[in-house]
């Protein structure tokens, strides 16, 4: 709303720390936290976007669960996938952008 304090760049933080913690600590049992912590975050997004009021938080949990889910998976990745990885990202990414520039968020299913 207008006037109201945005402290969303806040959210940052969580997520970097979550990233930096699954990076840094690569045993079974933190990647396993940090997995179930990226679900829960990912279900609060999809519960969030339900209503307009909460629908913004709703997005940044969803980024930062996905973010998480990310790294955890690419942690634990043979060294010799990633550029196979990294070749299917970049063709998945450029195949979204160009569907979602193109889908107006008008004719969207209600």
């Amino acid at each position: 709303k207008a006037g109201d304090q945005d402290w969303t760049p806040f959210l940052l933080i969580p997520g970097l720390i979550l990233m930096g913690v699954s990076v840094g600590y690569t045993d079974s049992k933190t990647l396993g936290a940090i997995t179930s912590i990226s679900s829960l975050l990912c279900v609060a997004a999809i519960a969030a976007l339900a209503a307009m009021s909460t629908a913004n938080a709703g997005c940044k949990f969803g980024i930062i669960g996905v973010a998480g889910a990310l790294t955890t998976t690419l942690v634990t990745l043979d060294s010799g996938l990633y550029f196979t990885v990294a070749c299917l990202m970049l063709v998945g990414g450029f195949l979204g952008c160009i569907i979602g520039v193109n889908v107006s968020p008008i004719k969207l299913p209600q």
